[in-house]
């Protein structure tokens, strides 16, 4: 949680282009990365450590790998508009995260789940987790929605993904 504010105060108040800062997110990530793999291959300095739970080590590459992903999908992001290809959903999952959050902590660990914890395959993992991702995206465009509904501006069918800022070509708020 620290780390993602740090980037986002980093974000928020850096001098330099933001094409920059998301390279050099991009870059840290993957050093931080290599990092916690090579000292994950060095003798461990605490008497007792778990790699999996406790090991600063596995904190590291955690830390790269969401960096590192942050700045590949803002590379991905520019990529796409230079194209004139729309990514709505992404800036739509960030802009409604707690939203999100909330759905996926009771659908992934509540009650609702629970007959299919450990009941996939690898392969079924990922087909679940892109019909979940559906399904979540669904989910936040049915509650823009139902709110724009409650104050009196109904969406339209091109307006589904409200609040979309402009840089995926969609409607501000």
């Amino acid at each position: 949680m620290f780390a993602g504010a740090a980037v986002g105060v980093v974000l928020s108040s850096a001098r330099m282009s933001r094409h920059r800062v998301h390279a050099a997110f991009g870059a840290a990530g993957l050093m931080l990365v290599w990092i916690g793999f090579y000292t994950a291959s060095l003798p461990a300095i605490y008497r007792e450590s778990s790699f999996w739970t406790s090991s600063p080590t596995y904190f590291s590459i955690r830390l790269g790998v969401i960096l590192a992903a942050f700045g590949a999908l803002y590379a991905i992001e520019q990529v796409a508009n230079r194209y004139a290809v729309a990514f709505p959903g992404l800036e739509l999952f960030g802009r409604r995260s707690l939203f999100v959050y909330w759905i996926h902590v009771e659908m992934v660990y509540g009650l609702v789940s629970l007959p299919l914890h450990q009941a996939f395959s690898l392969i079924g993992a990922w087909i679940s987790l892109g019909i979940f991702s559906v399904f979540i995206l669904a989910c936040v465009i049915a509650k823009n929605r139902l709110v724009n509904r409650w104050k009196g501006n109904p969406l339209t069918r091109e307006r589904a993904f409200a609040y979309v800022g402009s840089s995926a070509g969609g409607v501000k708020p």
